[in-house]
């Protein structure tokens, strides 16, 4: 895999809540950046007109917020019925990456819950 570095500019309330995420999944400033940003890029830019599509969709879900009781995810607050798109590994993260009629879409991450 080839990897390229980058130089942005970020106003301090994004630095900020970076930094406060980086601190909270207790992993490096850069790992998070380029974890959100390789994350945002696989999100499709279009069709995001919903509530949900807006307020849901990039999030990163984590195996824990599943219901182990029902088939429903806990996303920022609101569970939410889901379908997955590709093969889950044991243990994975998946992104939201689509919102349709309250059904998200969650894609699986290369990102396991003990990468945290």
């Amino acid at each position: 895999m080839v990897s390229h570095q980058l130089t942005i500019s970020l106003d301090e309330d994004a630095f900020r809540a970076l930094e406060k995420r980086a601190q909270s999944e207790r992993r490096p400033l850069e790992e998070v950046a380029a974890s959100m940003l390789t994350t945002a890029s696989k999100v499709p830019a279009t069709g995001m007109t919903s509530l949900e599509g807006r307020f849901v969709v990039g999030q990163i879900v984590t195996p824990s917020a599943f219901d182990p009781t029902e088939p429903l995810v806990l996303v920022r607050g609101i569970y939410y019925r889901y379908r997955i798109a590709g093969k889950p590994q044991p243990g994975q993260r998946f992104v939201v990456t689509a919102v349709k009629d309250n059904v998200l879409t969650l894609t699986p991450t290369n990102e396991s819950e003990d990468d945290a």
